[in-house]
């Protein structure tokens, strides 16, 4: 459900109806609304450029059409304004039916089609991998690949080149052991392989990849390096594509994906050792149903930091949180003695030493794990400004998570005392409850979030069909939005009312938001990786 992608089909077909060239352009403000604005528009369309005039008259009928066309999406559209001295036309959505369609999609299961003979087979290779920061992005960014496919239900197998440092590696994930360069395959029925290549020039021991290329009709500069061309048997780039083609042979059964995971620096021999590999290996699968892809995702790697290796920026991060443990506790019905977080943990929590431990360790992988996918995944990041942020770092959503957990809990021990009664089914819920504006602001939120879980990922760039991104900066943004929203709110409105009569419907209402926000945390962070804390 994208209601913004909706909007933008009809103004695009209202436009052409209209002999208009140009489409008007749709802002959402959800997240920019005045101070006071009881129901700011949710979407306003542009219509204050010269070209436009010849809409004015008929603002009323793009208005009227809205609403009759509207009626039949998920979320209709409850009312559209518009004023003469305004270049813009407002449109607000039917709140109800918006917060009904969108829970619906978040709490039904769909059904996973099994009408395919066979799953969908990804190989995400990470070839090129050191102790240096930007081999930690790039681990992340391949556990990030390998999260993506597992919810397309592929059959995922991943190598790396040597053991991941920071990254547990999620269930279902066919992971293969690292094998030296002495341990290589270098079998007889490997060579003619190679001496039966048209490509392989045997007076020169090398490849005509720009032959290859040109044969297959690839556009080379929009595509590839425009410096690819040959390949010497005893190059970088061979010894990886003899590498790959052992690891691949489990594979291969059927025509698979092959994700290559590497630094821009790295970019060019990821390319050559892939394009040997295609026209070596890939070949007897062109002409069946399904065509291999051989696909690259580069990154902008890192401005290593002077006099600090990754360890060290890893142990900083745990010092910090472990610190933090043995921080004074502010909770004012203790004693002015010293007592500190972890005595809080201990005592009124009920956890243990093991609990603390393990509980810092989920601290520090979240934020390693955001910290490294938060920048655009062509831009570099500058790591030496990150070292003294840890303060200012990603907890915040741990935090968040736990204090909705505690909220549910709460509630469920109420209801069996008998103080509250049993949460309604979904389908009984009043949503049209939720009238708050902070409320509302969550539903975009969520929008937002399920929106970018649900976009295919890896995504092909625009105009290169060979090199992908995983927007996970952009979904670490949005869980970010989350987390501030689900805060503001929190601190505003209570959720767990008296239980008196005339508040139990709200109640219902409001906890399944939080169940919303809960699971959409879940959702996200097991995407990066993370599982979630109940206490904190």
């Amino acid at each position: 459900m994208d209601v913004q992608r909706q909007l933008s089909l009809f103004i695009k077909d209202f436009c052409a109806a209209q002999q208009l060239d140009e489409v008007l352009p749709i802002e959402s403000l959800s997240f920019a609304t005045k101070k006071g604005t009881k129901q700011p528009a949710d979407y306003r369309i542009f219509v204050g450029k010269p070209a436009h005039r010849v809409l004015r008259p008929r603002l009323k009928l793009l208005a009227d059409e809205l609403l009759k066309v509207s009626a039949s999406w998920p979320v209709p559209v409850a009312k559209c304004h518009f004023e003469t001295s305004s270049p813009y036309v407002g449109v607000h959505l039917h709140r109800t039916a918006a917060f009904q369609s969108l829970f619906g999609s978040i709490f039904v299961e769909h059904t996973k089609k099994t009408l395919h003979v066979c799953r969908q087979k990804a190989l995400i290779f990470v070839p090129f991998l050191d102790k240096s920061f930007s081999a930690v992005r790039t681990e992340k960014l391949a556990a990030y690949a390998c999260a993506c496919y597992l919810e397309q239900d592929a059959d995922v197998t991943l190598y790396m080149s040597r053991p991941a440092l920071v990254t547990r590696q999620s269930n279902g994930v066919n992971l293969i052991p690292c094998i030296a360069e002495s341990e290589i395959d270098t079998a007889t029925d490997f060579r003619s392989v190679v001496e039966r290549c048209k490509y392989y020039d045997r007076d020169t021991s090398t490849f005509s990849l720009r032959s290859y290329l040109d044969e297959q009709g690839v556009d080379v500069s929009s595509n590839y390096d425009p410096n690819v061309d040959s390949v010497h048997v005893e190059s970088s780039a061979f010894v990886t594509m003899r590498l790959l083609a052992q690891i691949s042979r489990g594979c291969m059964s059927e025509p698979l994906t092959l994700l290559f995971v590497v630094p821009d620096s790295k970019s060019f021999a990821a390319q050559q050792a892939g394009l040997l590999f295609e026209m070596l290996f890939l070949q007897q699968f062109l002409g069946g149903d399904v065509a291999p892809k051989v696909l690259y995702l580069t990154h902008g790697g890192c401005v290593e930091p002077i006099d600090c290796s990754f360890e060290t920026y890893q142990s900083a991060r745990d010092n910090y949180i472990r610190e933090a443990f043995r921080r004074p506790s502010t909770e004012p019905s203790l004693s002015k003695r010293s007592r500190t977080a972890e005595d809080v943990f201990l005592e009124g929590e009920g956890g243990t030493k093991e609990d603390i431990k393990s509980s810092v360790a989920v601290l520090v992988e979240t934020e390693l794990a955001l910290d490294f996918l938060s920048s655009r995944q062509n831009l570099r990041m500058k790591m030496g400004e990150r070292l003294g942020c840890a303060e200012n770092g990603h907890y915040s959503l741990q935090y968040t998570a736990a204090r909705i957990a505690a909220v549910l809990e709460k509630y469920e021990l109420a209801v069996n005392e008998g103080a509250y009664p049993a949460l309604c089914k979904l389908e009984e819920a009043d949503f049209s409850l939720l009238n708050l504006q902070p409320e509302w602001m969550l539903w975009h939120r969520l929008s937002i979030c399920w929106r970018l879980l649900l976009e295919p990922s890896p995504a092909t760039l625009h105009g290169n069909p060979i090199k992908v991104e995983v927007n996970a900066h952009a979904l670490c943004k949005a869980l970010e939005g989350l987390g501030s929203e689900f805060s503001a709110y929190y601190s505003k409105v209570r959720i767990l009312v008296q239980p008196e009569q005339h508040l139990l419907k709200t109640l219902c209402a409001r906890l399944w938001l939080l169940k919303a926000v809960q699971k959409t945390l879940q959702r996200i962070l097991r995407r990066f990786g993370l599982t979630t804390l109940n206490k904190m």
